[in-house]
C-alpha cells in the first residue's frame, strides 16, 4: 500500500498539471486515482493565442524537415507571455534553439526549443493544453 503521504503528492501533482486519472503500478502496490474533470476553459482567447493555437488547416507547403517535442508533463504556453520574447507564429522562420514555447508544471517552466532551423510550419498544441513528454508540439519545414 502507497503511504499518506505518497498519495497526497501524486494528488497534488495531478491538479497541479490538470490530470483527472492516474494508475500506479510497481512489483509489490497498484493505485489508480481519479479525480473531477475540472470545468472548460472560457472558448475566446487573444488574437496572439490564435495565431499559435490547433492545428493550421489544409497541407503545409514545404516538407518537414523535424517536429518539437514536448520536454516533460504539464501545460503548454506559448513564447512571448510574460518571458519579455517575442511571439511566433506559423509561416515565420525560426532559428536553431530558439525558444518556442513552454511547458509549465506549477511554477517551474521547461523552456520548448527548436532543433533546428527552418519555418514554423504548424503549431499543434492550443494554449494551456495539457502536453505530456515526447508529444509533438509543433512541426518545422525546410526555408526556402
Amino acid at each position: 500500500m502507497f503511504a499518506e503521504s505518497e498519495l497526497e503528492h501524486l494528488i497534488t501533482a495531478m491538479r497541479r498539471t490538470g490530470v483527472t486519472e492516474l494508475s500506479v503500478e510497481t512489483a509489490e502496490r497498484s493505485v489508480r486515482l481519479a479525480l473531477p474533470v475540472p470545468a472548460p476553459l472560457p472558448a475566446s482567447r487573444p488574437a496572439r493565442d490564435a495565431a499559435m493555437s490547433g492545428p493550421v488547416s489544409g497541407p503545409i507547403s514545404e516538407p518537414v524537415t523535424d517536429v518539437v517535442k514536448s520536454p516533460g508533463l504539464g501545460r503548454f504556453a506559448p513564447v512571448g507571455e510574460n518571458d519579455g520574447l517575442d511571439a511566433v507564429s506559423v509561416g515565420e522562420p525560426i532559428r536553431e534553439n530558439q525558444i518556442l514555447g513552454y511547458v509549465a508544471d506549477g511554477t517551474v517552466r521547461l523552456p520548448v526549443h527548436a532543433p533546428c532551423a527552418g519555418v514554423l510550419a504548424r503549431a499543434l498544441r492550443d494554449r494551456s493544453a495539457l502536453v505530456g513528454y515526447g508529444d509533438i508540439l509543433f512541426e518545422i519545414g525546410k526555408t526556402s
